[in-house]
């Protein structure tokens, strides 16, 4: 406690009863970053008295007088961007008029966007634009705003909305789905916001992602591997069919043809005994058939690994379809009429390793729109340390050493993804081993003829420099939009 530490002092310090009440009550919302990375605040407060106290009188009284110029200072000279929350702490217990209690960059960026129309003349700077918010919020409420008031809050944190809560409410968009009656002895179909919770990412994401699907019928999910895209595929085609039951997924490989994935002869024994070959359907001409049948339902296919077929052969008359769904056209093999109903959905997902996405010919980016899974933004930006905040707080710098290494690399679509280490039974000596059987060889294929650059991506190295350099900006803290952030 702070009397533990100035009770060491040899000369008597007491805390002003002023300050003490704030110390109770708390004066800000630093989040559960602040307590995981203790040592990181503490480090900046150290760093900031030593620098602080090499300034001549003159500088010092400049700087003090000035909240601009202490942020600026702040921030260009006192080393290190993995402590942003203590920075935001100081400033805001040194101008509260000018720095909110904000400490947050994800909160501070919820905020400008939830309030930006409030404010005219809109700039970039974060700080600025919260103090015009609240001078706009209390103008408008007649009295002075905290923006973390509930009446305010539950504007910008859509997991503190009362009554129509995110848990419990349809969005817009979900609300163009087909619809039908629940079914006996169904459950309710869970939200948007709650499957987000579940997944760790920002409603807003999954929002478009659906508005997208709905509007051209098939997206793709595109990225480096281990970034989630068929864990998120899978998650979202379960919510929005309602169940598994009708959603099916395929996943496309180089010897994967058009016969494996909509109709082609089988080899089959006779009642003779006889070789022969017979008609079959496949997954899609399957699926697409009982969603013609149930048009009150939404179903989904699933296409992992989409880039590894070759499309144009796999899909073939398809690629018609795919833009004109409302149209019919016969199959190479039956010569059956066929379409596919609006109430069929498509997610691809596309492994940018394998083959990048500028490889794509043009007749498939016109039909399909393409959502972003890259470890350097939303909404895998954080992930991992999200997940490890939530479950395995204790190992929580691996996230700290995979931005690291990700940084290293300089290589987007070849990035090390965050589900290497998202495992329930993950320990030091489990990410010990992920690293060295799983990221090490695939970072080695990525260096193939420069075996000498390996060895800056050896875990206990990585470990190292990213606990005393804080290579990680302010922008990777842990991300605290999935809980309440406590009292700083």
């Amino acid at each position: 406690t702070i009397e533990t530490v100035l009770g060491w002092s040899t000369e008597p310090v007491s805390i002003p009863a002023n300050l003490e009440t704030a110390l109770d009550q708390g004066v800000g919302h630093a989040g559960p970053g602040f307590n995981t990375y203790r040592y990181r605040q503490l480090r900046f407060l150290i760093e900031f008295i030593l620098i602080w106290k090499k300034l001549d009188d003159a500088d010092r009284g400049r700087i003090v007088t000035d909240p601009w110029a202490m942020r600026s200072f702040i921030g260009e000279r006192v080393p290190g961007r993995s402590d942003g929350i203590q920075r935001n702490a100081v400033l805001h217990l040194l101008y509260p008029g000018t720095f909110e209690t904000v400490m947050t960059l994800n909160h501070k960026r919820k905020i400008v966007k939830t309030f930006a129309n409030r404010v005219s003349n809109p700039s970039d700077d974060l700080d600025r634009m919260l103090l015009k918010i609240r001078e706009a919020l209390s103008y408008e409420y007649g009295k002075n705003v905290n923006l973390y008031e509930e009446q305010v809050r539950e504007h910008w944190d859509v997991s503190k909305r009362k009554g129509e809560a995110s848990d419990t409410s349809t969005s817009t968009t979900e609300a163009r789905l087909p619809t039908a009656a629940p079914e006996k002895g169904g459950r309710a179909r869970p939200t948007l916001g709650g499957l987000a919770s579940e997944l760790l990412v920002d409603p807003d994401h999954l929002e478009r992602m659906v508005r997208l699907l709905l509007h051209r019928r098939q997206v793709i999910f595109y990225g480096p591997p281990g970034t989630g895209k068929t864990y998120v595929a899978r998650k979202l085609a379960t919510h929005l069919a309602d169940g598994d039951d009708r959603v099916d997924l395929v996943q496309f490989h180089p010897s994967y043809a058009y016969e494996d994935l909509v109709e082609g002869y089988r080899p089959v024994r006779t009642e003779g005994g006889v070789g022969g070959f017979e008609l079959r359907e496949g997954p899609l001409k399957r699926i697409a058939r009982e969603a013609g049948n149930a048009t009150d339902r939404t179903f989904v296919l699933i296409i992992d690994e989409i880039n590894r077929g070759n499309l144009s052969k796999v899909l073939g008359e398809l690629y018609f379809l795919l833009e004109y769904r409302d149209e019919q056209i016969r199959l190479q093999y039956s010569n059956d009429p066929f379409s596919l109903a609006e109430n069929l959905l498509i997610i691809g997902t596309m492994n940018t390793a394998d083959r990048s996405i500028a490889l794509v010919d043009s007749a498939l980016r016109r039909r399909f729109y393409f959502y972003p899974f890259f470890p350097d933004e939303p909404p895998i930006e954080g992930l991992l340390a999200r997940w490890l905040e939530v479950k395995k707080p204790e190992v929580s710098w691996v996230a700290d050493v995979l931005n690291l290494a990700n940084e290293k690399l300089e290589r987007r679509h070849t990035a090390i993804g965050p589900s290497h280490f998202m495992h329930e039974d993950l320990d030091e000596e489990w990410i010990g081993l992920i690293w060295e059987h799983s990221v090490l060889p695939y970072i080695a294929e990525q260096f193939f003829g420069e075996e000498n650059r390996l060895g800056e991506f050896y875990l206990d190295k990585l470990r190292r420099e990213a606990t005393s350099t804080g290579e990680r900006g302010e922008q990777d803290e842990v991300d605290p939009e999935e809980q309440d952030p406590g009292d700083a």
